[in-house]
């Protein structure tokens, strides 16, 4: 996969604290169904003008970050309520909604591909021009606008 400088992405963090296997579970929900609703759990939600700049790209894309992992998703649409076709992983029932705790935002992911964390080196916060691994580290927000600073290839994810 090439990913073009300036091209800008979401970066969603994500916590597998109350399910540990959930990236594994949206990726069987991708296998079945095509595609998965990833829902970001916690009040911030990306705002519809970032929505809307990672969608009008030619691959929309997003990465799901956690402690110990990151990912590099397709992502097809971005929504702000339930999806009714409930394309999400079982779970989402007994530890989330059955306690009342909604997403906040659903993307809709065509692919869920491992990479490694070097890979975020490339790239800076769209806001403050700090380089991503940085600010992941000093900074508490759960959603990032992203750009690619340089062109780079990242092996082993389909083009």
């Amino acid at each position: 996969m090439i990913i073009k400088k300036m091209e800008k992405m979401l970066l969603v963090r994500y916590s597998d604290f109350l399910f540990s296997n959930c990236i594994e579970e949206h990726k069987k929900i991708i296998e079945k169904n095509g595609y998965c609703w990833f829902g970001k759990v916690g009040k911030q939600k990306p705002s519809k003008k970032f929505c809307d700049i990672v969608l009008k790209n030619e691959r929309p894309m997003i990465f799901l970050h956690s402690a110990k992992k990151c990912y590099i998703c397709d992502v097809e649409n971005i929504v702000f309520e339930k999806p009714d076709d409930n394309a999400y992983p079982e779970y989402y029932n007994d530890i989330l909604y059955d306690k009342g705790n909604y997403p906040s935002a659903y993307f809709k992911i065509r692919s869920c591909y491992e990479i490694e964390k070097a890979v975020l080196s490339n790239f800076i916060v769209s806001s403050s021009r700090n380089l991503l691994p940085s600010s992941l580290h000093s900074s508490m927000n759960s959603i990032f606008l992203v750009e690619c600073n340089n062109n780079i290839e990242i092996r082993g994810v389909d083009n």
